[in-house]
């Protein structure tokens, strides 16, 4: 709005989009309940992305990624969860199995709502790896209001929603979400300081409770201008 209609800042006011905190948060029940579903073992550590299955999405090179470090950490899984382009899921099934990584990677096709908040749960880490310009992702969020940390590729939604708490990969890089991937795996350290900050950052911006305030304070400052 700046850029290409000039409007002066102080005619802009961002309200972002907020998640329902009594759904996404972090539950240690639900966790169990996740792995259960998914049938992942006990002691793994689990990448998750939740998309749509579309080209555009970037999970062909999160394939390739998660190949790169399976062979030297076997106890790693990625969960695809989410539906769309039928032959194309296919396409990504035999793809992983000629990977090497099929019995490691868990795609659930479409996913109920109501199964949402577990599958976050039941992960350690979530992947954000879209190729397009997203808007403000609302995966991204529900991964924050779970307390997880959260890899990116490098696009501005992505920017506005995780800020300097993300973790980003040049768009389409495999090597660099590889490398990424397995520092979150890897450095226990960085991995909680970067779900701490995430969740410390949701708390402060994408809560309903957020969304109130600056509707308020919007609706305050026209009255006070009008």
């Amino acid at each position: 709005m700046r850029k290409y209609y000039k409007i002066n800042n102080n005619k802009i006011k961002t309200i972002p989009f907020w998640i329902d905190t009594e759904r996404f948060h972090p539950n240690d029940n639900l966790r169990t309940l996740g792995r259960n579903k998914l049938n992942l073992p006990e002691n793994s550590f689990v990448y998750l992305v939740v998309s749509r299955i579309q080209k555009t999405k970037g999970i062909d090179f999160t394939l390739r990624a998660f190949s790169q470090i399976l062979e030297s950490n076997p106890n790693l899984y990625l969960v695809i969860a989410g539906g769309g382009d039928s032959q194309l899921l296919d396409h990504y099934r035999i793809w992983a199995s000629s990977l090497n990584i099929a019995s490691n990677t868990i795609f659930t096709d479409m996913v109920l709502e109501d199964d949402l908040p577990s599958f976050y749960n039941a992960a350690d880490a979530f992947i954000m790896p879209s190729l397009l310009t997203e808007v403000l992702p609302y995966t991204i969020l529900e991964a924050m209001a779970t307390g997880l940390p959260v890899i990116a590729t490098k696009r501005p939604g992505n920017y506005d929603a995780l800020g300097p708490s993300g973790i980003y990969v040049n768009i389409g890089d495999s090597k660099d979400l590889a490398s990424a991937m397995e520092k979150t795996y890897k450095d226990s350290t960085f991995r909680n300081a970067c779900s701490e900050q995430n969740y410390d950052r949701f708390l402060t911006r994408f809560t309903m409770q957020n969304l109130i305030y600056k509707w308020l304070d919007f609706l305050n400052h026209i009255a006070e201008n009008f």
